[in-house]
């Protein structure tokens, strides 16, 4: 999974925005599918 590089460093603010939200949805999941969810303080 290659990403092209553009004309900046690489990344938009845009595909920032997108991976953490892609981040943000796959740890709720995985905290919801784990037997015992480990609650943070």
């Amino acid at each position: 999974m290659k990403i092209p590089k553009r004309g900046e460093k690489g990344f938009t603010l845009i595909e920032l925005l997108i991976v953490a939200a892609i981040l943000g949805l796959t740890g709720r999941f995985l905290m919801l599918m784990t037997p015992h969810p480990t609650r943070l303080p």
